[in-house]
């Protein structure tokens, strides 16, 4: 971590994303998730949609959008430069995922934000038999595989950008370096093999890190 405490700024400066204070705050007794684990790729999708961030990134985004499949923890990340354009990286990211393995979506789990229920999108649920499930609103809980992977994130990005010395614009390019990497470490699901491996079948080798 970083060597000098000091050295760092205010929580008002180094603040990039309220996902970031989340990262820092801890609650006892999470309520477990609801429904039966998946049984196989992409039946299950969880997502969630980061408020604005402070400070534009490198390439102009202020938001990111985050899609975990359920069964294997694989994870996409979307950065858009508007709320408004999550409803089409929902659908390509849906569309990019069953083309790559050759498996349907079942279910959508998301909070019942505007840009998860507007009618394109919603349109897009029905046109493909995909049944959206909703989360308690002002429950993190209740969505927890999303809320836990993106307060992992959130805190891995901030920690590096602070623990180099980077220019806060650069959080998008750190943060798909943490997510990258996640997908290409072993996870507590699958002990043995990494969420890149548990979804697409195919074995990891060193070469391709």
């Amino acid at each position: 971590m970083v060597a000098d405490p000091k050295s760092l700024p205010t929580t008002g400066h180094m603040e990039i994303c309220n996902t970031y204070e989340l990262a820092k705050f801890t609650k006892s007794n999470l309520a477990p998730l609801t429904g039966p684990r998946s049984k196989q790729p992409l039946e299950q999708i969880h997502s969630y949609l980061c408020d604005k961030f402070s400070i534009p990134s490198l390439r102009g985004f202020s938001y990111y959008i985050t899609f975990i499949d359920d069964y294997s923890k694989y994870a996409h990340l979307y950065f858009l430069k508007k709320k408004s354009d999550a409803a089409a990286a929902t659908q390509r990211h849906i569309a990019y995922m069953e083309n790559q393995i050759d498996k349907t979506v079942k279910w959508f789990r998301s909070d019942n934000g505007g840009e998860y229920i507007s009618n394109d999108l919603q349109q897009f649920f029905a046109t493909k038999d995909i049944k959206h499930e909703f989360t308690i609103r002002y429950s993190h809980e209740s969505n927890g595989t999303a809320k836990h992977f993106n307060k992992m994130i959130a805190t891995m990005t901030r920690s590096a950008l602070l623990d180099h010395d980077l220019p806060r614009n650069l959080w998008a390019e750190a943060m798909n370096t943490m997510v990258h990497f996640k997908n290409h470490l072993p996870h507590k699901a699958f002990p043995n093999m990494t969420p890149y491996e548990a979804v697409t079948g195919k074995k990891l080798f060193i070469g391709h890190l």
